[in-house]
């Protein structure tokens, strides 16, 4: 059954269609338009040329603004890599200072195990000389001076 319908549903598309030309043929002959249903060529070569001129002012503003972030970006750029040469800079410095801090450090740790090691043979040293020191001291009782 859908067949049938769909064949007699194209027959009433094409009939209406028919009936649409042909009134409009008729409304066209007597000068009459629809608005919407036919336009002048030269309005619409008018209204795509309008079209294209707001499409060039637009290309054109856009350019600008483009333009100018591309500038503010360099600028930025450039300020970014003056702080970032400064920055290496003081790493450097940095740097440079933290090697003599340690070449100091390293110095000074050898210099105090030097003393150390001189402090302990001192510090045997004076044990021996007391140790001997009071050996020498004999008390003899009965003798005289």
């Amino acid at each position: 059954m859908p067949k049938t319908q769909d064949k007699g549903s194209s027959a009433a598309k094409a009939i209406n269609k028919e009936a649409d030309q042909a009134g409009n043929q008729s409304e066209v002959a007597e000068g009459r338009r629809n608005p919407g249903t036919s336009i002048d060529p030269g309005d619409i070569i008018r209204a795509i040329k309008e079209l294209k001129t707001d499409l060039k002012g637009d290309n054109d503003c856009l350019r600008q603004k483009m333009n100018h972030m591309g500038q503010e970006i360099n600028g930025k750029l450039d300020n970014l890599m003056t702080e970032m040469q400064s920055l290496s800079n003081r790493v450097g410095e940095a740097e440079t200072r933290v090697e003599q801090v340690e070449g100091c450090a390293l110095e000074a740790t050898g210099a105090i195990c030097t003393c150390l090691e001189q402090q302990r043979i001192q510090q045997q040293k004076l044990t021996d000389l007391e140790s001997r020191s009071r050996r020498n001291n004999m008390r003899l009782f009965g003798m005289a001076e």
